[in-house]
């Protein structure tokens, strides 16, 4: 992968491929008619799980097909307590 500098072992890739296909569909339904994960609003699991998206970013990672989790990353992007946790 280019953001490590190091090339990824093509099992690790694969494995990693099938959790990607496997687990964005879920968090996509899971958003459907949500602003954040919890019903209860915006929580440290939203922070903690869109922090993980860094590395979706940086692995490229086409997220086009999942409007929900797009609409859920600039949503958690804007909130105060997100900047500050990020920027620490």
């Amino acid at each position: 992968a280019a953001w490590t500098k190091k090339e990824v072992e093509s099992v690790k890739a694969a494995d990693a491929h099938e959790k990607v296909n496997k687990y964005l569909p879920m968090l996509e339904a899971e958003l459907e008619g949500k602003e954040y994960i919890l019903a209860s609003g915006f929580s440290i699991a939203d922070i903690n799980i869109r922090s993980t998206f860094m590395y979706a970013v940086m692995g490229k990672v086409d997220l086009s097909a999942y409007k929900n989790i797009l609409a859920w990353i600039e949503r958690c992007s804007q909130r105060p307590s997100f900047v500050t946790a990020s920027s620490k």
